[in-house]
């Protein structure tokens, strides 16, 4: 039951927010692409994609690593709701047969097994931000290096950079955004 719960709970998330968080982003996305590309330039915006291919293998492999350990959280957690109303509903017998402390134990090592997965999923939860931000840095970093150094070269205005810088901003905020959800 606190599984069922517990993945009620993620669908709705997902399926609310996240499915439409996701559609804006890739039609907002490609839109801008098509801009910084066509009407900017196509060489900049092939140097700011460069660091996204790292960040898309890297999320990759920590969203497998999310979900392996999610599930082992997810049964953990079901073994000590089960150890939890296995003891209330025999609080009784237990009394009676003095097992109190051998049904605290039972719970104790339950609940530290169900901490201790809980906390390996906020490992694999936590590298998600540096990753994507450091890609995000790099991109602007490759961007504004790159850019600076077309405007230096008579390839592109000062205006078309920071139009380019603007997109990519307004672009790379939205991907993280619908990367987080």
């Amino acid at each position: 039951m606190a599984r069922t719960t517990s993945d009620v709970k993620a669908l709705v998330a997902t399926a609310g927010e996240g499915v439409l968080t996701a559609a804006d982003s890739l039609l907002q996305g490609i839109s801008v692409m098509v801009v910084m590309s066509f009407f900017i330039s196509w060489e900049l915006t092939i140097l700011a994609l460069l660091p996204m291919p790292v960040m898309a293998i890297l999320v990759n492999r920590f969203g497998e690593q999310l979900h392996h350990r999610f599930s082992a959280s997810q049964a953990a957690f079901s073994a000590l709701s089960e150890q939890t109303q296995t003891s209330l509903n025999g609080i009784r017998m237990i009394r009676a047969f003095g097992l109190e402390k051998r049904q605290q134990a039972a719970f104790d090592k339950a609940a530290d097994v169900a901490g201790d997965h809980t906390m390996s999923v906020a490992e694999i939860d936590s590298r998600f931000d540096p990753v994507i931000y450091g890609t995000i840095g790099a991109s602007f970093f490759l961007s504004v290096s790159g850019g600076g150094y077309m405007v230096a070269n008579g390839q592109l205005s000062l205006g078309e950079l920071t139009a380019f810088t603007m997109y990519q901003a307004d672009d790379l905020a939205d991907s993280s955004d619908s990367l987080a959800v």
